[in-house]
């Protein structure tokens, strides 16, 4: 995973936050929704990248199957912590 967004250095008001990531994964799980609407997600995967696991949606008119790879930029959401031990 690669950071290519911005993040505000301290409390600014005004930031606009970009928590975007370029990422490489190998799929280990896919969810397909047939009767999505065209202008809703219509995967649901979860990929393994650097020992994490993150859930990326998308629109795909491909055929996407666990095992394959995928590759993009994708927009985080939610909390993001370290395991300090």
């Amino acid at each position: 995973m690669i950071p290519i967004g911005t993040f505000p250095l301290d409390e600014e008001r005004d930031f606009k936050e970009s928590p975007h990531i370029i990422f490489t994964g190998k799929i280990i799980d896919v969810d397909r929704n047939p009767v999505a609407s065209p202008d809703e997600p219509n995967y649901c995967v979860t990929v393994e990248t650097l020992e994490m696991n993150i859930t990326v949606f998308f629109i795909s008119n491909e055929n996407i199957s666990v095992g394959g790879i995928l590759h993009g930029v994708a927009w985080l959401y939610g909390d993001i912590l370290r395991n300090v031990e």
